[in-house]
């Protein structure tokens, strides 16, 4: 079944590493990226990398409650409306763990919010946005929303693996499949990427750990992060919706 093309993505969270590579590979398939961050600098510095005006940064907070509206004012000033939308924003100030090895109240709800929240309430408010044409969303997970983590890769896992960002993630994937139900009826196919470990964020000893505990004994390239997008916006993924696709090199297969 096909639907109008797709000419413009809406990417949140276009200023970290995933999202950064995720730009790439969609302003080079042609795409018009729309991507959001809460910071000027970092927004011009991203529009700057690239000599076409098809990529354009939203500043906006999306904790804020008028998000919704800051966003809506955005595409009607530039007359510019996604059919696709990645949810990939987070706050790594939510991942903090408290000096006794605990998740604070906040943080879960921090964490919480972008993971379900704000994903739910972006989705459906294009899919209700008459001048979108909303056919596709990815919502950005992880390997630890499928399995617990392997306490084995950590040399202090009580302070460096936050148990509610797997839990979060978890119940970003179920968000997922619930929408892909949900909004079937619009033609709207919604799917989840839960990503492995990504090279250029860990020290040498921590690759090896990692390396013993994954079946092709490394972790994910820079190169390698937009490949799966690319297949779920694209026409071969016209029966694939509700579903989690493990991209994680084999961490999620034992």
């Amino acid at each position: 079944m096909k639907n109008k093309k797709i000419n413009t993505v809406l990417l949140t969270g276009g200023t970290g590493k995933i999202g950064g590579n995720l730009i790439k590979g969609l302003a080079e398939q042609g795409y018009q990226v729309l991507f959001t961050s809460r910071s000027k600098e970092k927004i011009k510095m991203i529009e700057e990398q690239f000599s076409t005006k098809k990529v354009k940064g939203v500043q906006i907070n999306l904790e804020n409650d008028d998000f919704l509206k800051v966003l809506e004012s955005f595409f009607v000033e530039n007359n510019i409306y996604p059919q696709a939308l990645i949810n990939n924003a987070r706050n790594i100030d939510y991942l903090k763990i408290s000096d006794n090895y605990e998740v604070e109240e906040k943080n879960w709800f921090g964490e919480f919010k972008f993971s379900v929240t704000i994903p739910y309430q972006l989705t459906l408010f294009l899919s209700k946005n008459k001048n979108t044409n909303l056919q596709r969303v990815i919502n950005v997970a992880s390997m630890y929303g499928v399995v617990a983590p392997n306490l084995e890769l950590y040399t202090n896992p009580d302070a460096q693996s936050p148990i509610s960002y797997g839990t979060c993630k978890a119940a970003m994937i179920h968000l997922s499949k619930e929408l892909a139900v949900r909004l079937a009826k619009q033609n709207i196919l919604v799917n989840t990427i839960s990503y492995g470990g990504v090279v250029g964020r860990v020290n040498e000893k921590f690759l090896e750990r990692y390396a013993k505990l994954n079946p092709q004994k490394r972790m994910l390239q820079d190169e390698e992060l937009y490949a799966p997008v690319r297949f779920l916006l694209s026409e071969d993924a016209t029966a694939m919706t509700g579903h989690n696709l493990n991209y994680d090199g084999g961490w999620t297969a034992w």
